[in-house]
């Protein structure tokens, strides 16, 4: 009786010691390897997500790659049909001519001065989002939100074979569009109906002559007038008072913007010299 009571502890125990030990090992080995399995897989995902969208920015790429020739002819285009000097002067007389072909008055503008443009800054403007590009922005979010896979040591290992760091890499230069592009700030103030100042904005807009853009336009109901002002009638109530603010742009070219110096000396003229003077009168 007593031999089996022994028994009984002794299996009971060992039942207890394997228990701990599958415990144990289980807490210390096999639970590890199968959270480095999740992570990896974690990471595979990531890496996969994060490739398709690379392959479909890739596909948008190629299909906007077809249409720079298109852009760089429309550039083009644009370069040549802008004076090479701001030509404030010329634009004075344009606007004007649309005032006194509308019929309403030149209260009163102003020409700041030239200044320099930078187009490649434009980018750093926020401007309104496509839904493409919302899209992508937010598969962007989401593949930072999860971990990337790193670069292996055999990457860093070629391209230190080929004297180049993985993360030292040369970037293309971005090239320089519209170099020497300069605008003029020009604000116009006039008053009369509101169906001719509506027309005078677009004349304005639309015109071929001159690259204009309108960035700011301030309306306010005219005061009613009893006497006429010198150039201006008098004004009624439904009548509107208008300013038009925006810029003209120039490319300074310096082979067409500034005058050349011409290689040699000029030659002097001395009475009874043989050299020819244009303005000697011609004896017959």
């Amino acid at each position: 009786m007593k031999a089996q009571q022994s028994t009984g502890v002794w299996v009971l125990l060992g039942t207890l010691v394997a228990a701990i030990l599958a415990a144990g090992a289980w807490f210390l080995l096999i639970s590890p390897e199968l959270d480095k399995q999740a992570d990896a897989q974690s990471a595979a995902e990531a890496a996969r997500n994060e490739n398709d969208r690379l392959s479909l920015e890739i596909q948008r790429m190629k299909a906007l790659s077809e249409d720079v020739p298109d852009w760089r002819e429309q550039i083009a285009k644009i370069a040549m049909d802008m004076p090479p000097t701001p030509e404030a002067n010329e634009f004075v007389r344009l606007f004007t001519k649309e005032l006194d072909d509308l019929e309403l008055p030149n209260v009163q503008y102003t020409v700041g001065r030239a200044f320099t443009i930078d187009p490649l800054e434009l980018a750093d403007l926020n401007l309104p989002a496509t839904v493409d590009e919302e899209e992508a922005a937010e598969s962007e979010t989401e593949a930072t939100a999860t971990p990337t896979p790193e670069p292996t040591a055999t990457a860093d290992a070629e391209a230190a074979d080929d004297g180049t760091s993985a993360t030292d890499t040369a970037q293309p230069a971005a090239e320089a569009l519209f170099e020497g592009l300069q605008g003029m700030t020009v604000t116009i103030t006039t008053e009369g109906d509101h169906d001719k100042i509506l027309d005078l904005i677009k004349a304005l807009y639309t015109q071929k002559d001159r690259f204009f853009s309108i960035s700011s336009l301030v309306i306010e109901q005219a005061e009613e007038q009893e006497d006429d002002k010198p150039g201006r009638p008098a004004l009624e109530e439904t009548q509107w008072v208008a300013t038009i603010s925006g810029t003209i742009f120039s490319l300074v070219n310096e082979d067409l913007s500034y005058p050349v110096e011409e290689a040699g000396k000029v030659p002097t003229y001395k009475e009874g010299a043989k050299t020819p003077n244009a303005f000697e009168p011609v004896n017959d």
